[in-house]
């Protein structure tokens, strides 16, 4: 769920009274965690972030390809992004599915513990 923020601004008007106005429909805010939602966050337009030509290419070609960048610089909002572009039809028909492995990582070693985590969070 999205958080409900409020703008609030006080005007003063030229006979020195104040008068408050505040804005009760959700804003846009800076998001520090998670995917970028463009409609909620501010954000550069996750697509632009990549060479959308080169990545289409190694799919048209079936080729693997590897996103690699530091923590919170919008890996996940790229596929994500990447992902409702495969499955829009726009450049060819494509079913694209995104799904976390994370949940695996507390098993370490023991691969069936961690594919039953995997699977079970995408259920």
């Amino acid at each position: 769920m999205r958080p409900r923020m409020i703008g609030c601004f006080v005007e003063l008007r030229p006979d020195r009274s104040a008068h408050r106005t505040c804005n009760t429909d959700p804003m846009r805010f800076f998001n520090t965690s998670g995917p970028v939602v463009p409609a909620d966050h501010y954000c550069i337009p996750p697509l632009t972030r990549v060479d959308l030509d080169d990545v289409c290419q190694l799919v048209r070609n079936k080729r693997y390809f590897v996103l690699h960048a530091p923590r919170q610089t919008g890996k996940t909002s790229v596929l994500l992004a990447l992902r409702n572009l495969l499955n829009g039809g726009e450049i060819g028909e494509y079913r694209c599915v995104y799904f976390n492995v994370e949940a695996g990582q507390a098993a370490r070693e023991d691969t069936t513990r961690a594919m039953q985590s995997i699977s079970g969070s995408w259920r």
